[in-house]
């Protein structure tokens, strides 16, 4: 067995790594998307609620109901702080699972590349061998005749 076919195995584990590194990155972005679409309709939801607010404001409004209108905004505020928070977390775990996926697929190059190179050296080898078994075979024949 040649070196190059001794690096394949370990060059399939590193693919493997990679791809898996590939999949759960795809998943942390796909977390990451969820969480920032939540954080959005929690800010429109807020912005509808102010506008309903105004538009009741015109109208007039008993200073029971202001309160709770006060009370729920407090609340959404808080959801929104949290879940910007929720989207800050994620889009670092989005860069960590990232930076390890690079990594991989680096080295995971730098292996296809080494085992390219040793093929070529393998083949350079064998087109040696055999030019000089050719070569040795036409010397012989020539040889053979005298």
């Amino acid at each position: 067995m040649n070196r190059s076919q001794r690096m394949e195995p370990v060059v399939r584990v590193a693919g493997r790594r990679e791809e898996d590194a590939a999949r759960e990155l795809a998943q942390q972005r796909d977390l990451l998307v969820r969480h920032e679409k939540q954080l959005l309709e929690l800010q429109a939801y807020r912005g509808e609620y102010i506008a309903r607010l105004q538009d009741q404001s015109g109208s007039g409004v008993n200073a029971s109901r202001l309160q709770d209108y006060r009370v729920f905004l407090d609340k959404l505020d808080t959801a929104i702080g949290q879940q910007e928070r929720i989207v800050a977390h994620q889009q670092c775990e989005v860069d960590r699972f990232n930076q390890r996926w690079m990594e991989l697929r680096t080295r995971c190059n730098a292996m296809d590349k080494a085992v390219e190179r040793l093929r070529s050296e393998e083949r350079r080898k064998a087109d040696r061998r055999e030019q000089h078994e050719s070569d040795e075979r036409t010397n012989q024949r020539y040889r053979s005749r005298f």
